[in-house]
């Protein structure tokens, strides 16, 4: 389970994820996960769990992220669990939220998420583990491109081009201070 300085960290990114969606629904954009905004509190945290759950994680960390979701009116969550899938991470709309469970399994995890979030002891170990990030992350653009580069031209092509483009604008807003 996580740390609470990493539980903080992190909803200090729920927080703004969900400032700029608020933005965006008052836009006129409507996600699947909105309608269950409504339900109550308790229904959405038995949402959450439930979800979670059956995604793998354990019981108590699935409690504890539903409560806190629901509590603090998030619209994101984000947990780990490792799971067979070629996916790095998948968005589960459960409950008005959209929880992302970022898996394990995949190389991503380890050359992102606990390249950052491991423990510092000295300045050289901090060095590597942000060049790691650094690989990592553009590993994972190469591979978008590569993907994206064996795509014959026509529709699909087109629409996966649309949808990295559409990502990278609501990506721009969510990363701008």
């Amino acid at each position: 389970m996580r740390s609470k300085a990493k539980r903080y960290q992190e909803s200090d990114i729920e927080k703004k994820a969900t400032t700029y969606t608020e933005e965006r629904k008052q836009q006129g954009y409507v996600g699947g996960s909105d309608k269950d905004e409504s339900l109550s509190p308790e229904e959405r945290r038995e949402r959450i769990t439930t979800g979670l759950v059956t995604s793998g994680v354990e019981i108590e960390e699935a409690n504890e992220v539903a409560a806190y979701t629901v509590t603090n009116n998030l619209k994101y969550s984000f947990t780990e669990a490792s799971f067979e899938s070629d996916a790095f991470f998948t968005v589960q709309p459960t409950g008005g939220a959209l929880n992302i469970l970022i898996n394990r399994s995949h190389p991503a995890y380890e050359n992102l998420i606990e390249a950052l979030d491991g423990e510092t002891d000295n300045e050289k170990n901090l060095k590597e583990r942000i060049d790691k990030a650094s690989q990592g992350l553009r590993l994972l653009l190469a591979a978008w491109a590569r993907f994206e580069d064996e795509i014959p031209d026509g529709d699909r092509k087109d629409d996966i081009q649309d949808a990295r483009k559409d990502w990278g604008r609501i990506a721009k807003k969510f990363l701008r201070d």
